[in-house]
């Protein structure tokens, strides 16, 4: 009985831990789309009209992101669904930023606070019982850090695509960089 017991345990642990590990993946699918639709979008937003397309793209990918999160927060931790529920108005400021009516600094932001949301997303795999998988604890870590130094960049050049088109830095856009630069 005991036995059965501890196996049954262990099985839901795994499945458990797999279930967090798809979740994580497809959480840093939707970052990635995100990241690349934001600098993008600061570009158009700074002159750069040739990215248009390519902006045109980034969206396409952010959607189907977003739409595989979806299939996977149905079971997901709340703070997923909360993350997820933050997007509920892309359509607005993609609206904005397709008539210029937000400045480059206001939708960097935006598109930030999103991904700083799926970022901190908790995958439920630091639990303390049952017995955790120290190896899958470091790849989590080291996956996590990973994701960190990735929006760090991506912010960085995220400002900068925004600020080419003009020459200069606007408001609030040079502690956008700074901050960048320093994580």
């Amino acid at each position: 009985g005991d036995l059965v017991l501890k196996e049954t345990d262990e099985y839901a642990a795994a499945n458990a831990a797999s279930a967090s590990t798809h979740l994580g993946q497809v959480a840093q699918g939707l970052v990635h789309a995100l990241q690349r639709e934001r600098g993008l979008a600061t570009g158009v937003l700074g002159g750069f009209a040739s990215y248009r397309a390519d902006l045109d793209a980034a969206r396409a990918a952010v959607d189907r992101a977003r739409a595989d999160l979806a299939d996977v927060t149905t079971t997901a931790t709340s703070n997923a669904r909360s993350a997820l529920d933050q997007l509920v108005d892309l359509a607005a400021m993609r609206a904005q930023v397709d008539a210029a009516r937000i400045d480059r600094s206001t939708a960097f932001q935006y598109f930030t606070d999103r991904i700083s949301a799926f970022n901190h997303v908790d995958l439920g795999l630091d639990l303390a019982s049952p017995d955790p998988d120290p190896v899958l604890r470091r790849s989590t870590a080291t996956f996590q850090a990973l994701s960190n130094v990735k929006e760090a960049l991506a912010a960085e050049r995220g400002v900068l695509l925004g600020t080419l088109g003009t020459g200069r830095f606007g408001r609030d856009e040079y502690s956008q960089f700074i901050a960048a630069r320093a994580a």
